[in-house]
């Protein structure tokens, strides 16, 4: 009789064994997935004790540095770094124990001696216990974002010293968010600070004289609402209060859906342009009221034409301006009139040097 229990409980043991091979078999198989898709992963990945020796690599980690992984095993981190990257790794290794992680570029050494710099993301690995036993780590080769980086900056540090040179600043108005951007000339231009935010637009009456904001205004909000350009001469006000004489461009932003998003444009410095056109205005007005006063008859000669004469020139040659512009310079040249009744038959004349 009592058989049949001993019968039962076999049974349920080996169904128990079973079910446990099954979740063995899967563990297994899981495992072995993961190990797969790390030592096939793109980014390296490498596991070392505290010493900084390595317990795991994949091959990626060891391709990166030029090696492979059998020829990695066991070996020092320290082979991937030149004495002078080893404070920066002393750093990362002292935040990894501190605060149990650590995200950073640091420079690593390839095995023909080559420097490259990596995104490392590190994070301490502890026992059942908490105790720290190993640090985990990602590692990633950023030297194409690095060269892409360095030749935007060269781009930025370009655009900024062409618009230094030209007295030009670029602005960005996002209208969704009402964010401004200004450039660095801008800020210099204007007299602002820099490391602070660009006035938005509901602050532009501040920066203008109240004439010339109220054109931009009509400008801008023309701009967004019909998407046309405009191109204005404006006053500007410094934060030192000088006047500037400006010209300002702007032109509207489009989504991918087509519409319109904000406006962007430029800002120049034309004060010294401008200082320079009114001096050059009021001296031509200066020249011409002595030109017409001159006591003497003038005539002004452009290939071998009059193009210009006075008052006198007139009275003394006995023609009126509209019959001397035009004519050959070699009258110029030619004796007074015999008299004022026969003003238009001349004298004697002598042989131009014009001919």
């Amino acid at each position: 009789m009592p058989a049949k229990p001993i019968y039962e409980e076999l049974e349920k043991r080996v169904k128990e064994l079973e079910e446990t091979a099954d979740e063995r078999a899967a563990s297994k198989k899981q495992l072995k997935f993961l190990s797969l898709a790390v030592d096939q992963g793109s980014e390296g990945i490498a596991v070392v004790d505290l010493d900084g020796n390595l317990e795991y690599l994949n091959n990626a980690f060891a391709k990166m540095h030029g090696y492979s992984a059998e020829e990695l095993a066991g070996k020092n981190l320290s082979i991937f770094h030149a004495p002078e990257q080893i404070p920066s790794v002393k750093a990362a290794n002292l935040e990894i124990k501190k605060t149990g992680s650590f995200k950073g570029e640091i420079w690593h050494v390839k095995r023909d001696g080559t420097v490259f710099p990596t995104l490392m993301h590190n994070s301490l690995i502890r026992d059942d216990a908490g105790k720290p036993i190993g640090i985990m780590g990602t590692l990633r080769d950023i030297t194409d974002i690095k060269q892409t980086d360095e030749v935007l900056r060269e781009s930025e540090r370009s655009l900024a010293e062409a618009q230094r040179l030209a007295g030009i600043g670029s602005w960005e108005w996002d209208t969704g968010t009402d964010t401004v951007i200004w450039s660095k000339e801008l800020y210099n231009i204007s007299g602002r600070d820099p490391n602070k935010f660009a006035p938005i637009f509901a602050e532009h009456p501040s920066l203008f004289t109240p004439e010339s904001f109220k054109r931009l205004d009509i400008a801008v909000r023309t701009a967004l609402d019909k998407g046309t350009q405009y191109d204005l001469d404006l006053e500007m006000i410094r934060t030192d209060g000088v006047i500037l004489q400006i010209r300002a461009r702007g032109e509207t932003m489009y989504n991918s859906a087509g519409h319109i998003i904000g406006l962007r444009g430029t800002v120049q410095d034309i004060t010294e342009r401008k200082q320079m056109e009114d001096t050059l205005k009021k001296n031509e007005q200066e020249l011409k009221s002595i030109f017409r006063a001159a006591p003497t008859g003038i005539g002004a000669v452009r290939d071998r034409f009059l193009y210009q004469v006075n008052d006198r020139f007139c009275e003394i040659t006995g023609y009126s301006k509209d019959e001397l512009i035009g004519q050959n310079a070699k009258i110029i040249y030619s004796t007074a009139y015999i008299s004022h009744e026969n003003k238009k038959k001349w004298g004697q004349t002598r042989k131009s040097s014009m001919d």
